[in-house]
């Protein structure tokens, strides 16, 4: 099992890591490491926790500490395509490259 991939600098690159994690085991946990163009040009740096669920995979929000409850839950809500996944990933933001390590997997211990 590969835990730790390079990182990914194109559109195909990222699309087989966001395939990779959807399709983990369910109880999979993800350390998302993204490079995001900002809209001032600079690139932006961002780690993002994942965890694999038998409802869908969830992207857990590390900067949410002021947003409202329904938006909370809104963005908690299980994502089942890689075209959600990259959209949550991204924050409307071009991702210019990621690279997954994949924490724990189900019944690992």
């Amino acid at each position: 099992m590969t835990l730790f991939n390079d990182i990914v600098r194109d559109d195909a690159g990222v699309n087989e890591e966001l395939d990779r994690i959807l399709n983990s085991l369910n109880g999979s946990i993800w350390m998302v490491v993204l490079f995001r163009l900002e809209e001032s040009g600079e690139l932006g740096g961002h780690i993002q926790p994942v965890v694999n669920t038998s409802r869908g995979t969830v992207a857990i929000p590390v900067n949410a500490a002021d947003a409202e409850y329904d938006l909370f839950v809104e963005i908690m809500q299980p994502l089942r395509s890689r075209q959600s996944l990259r959209e949550i990933l991204s924050d409307e933001r071009e991702i210019v490259a990621m690279s997954a390590m994949q924490v724990t997997t189900r019944n690992a211990f």
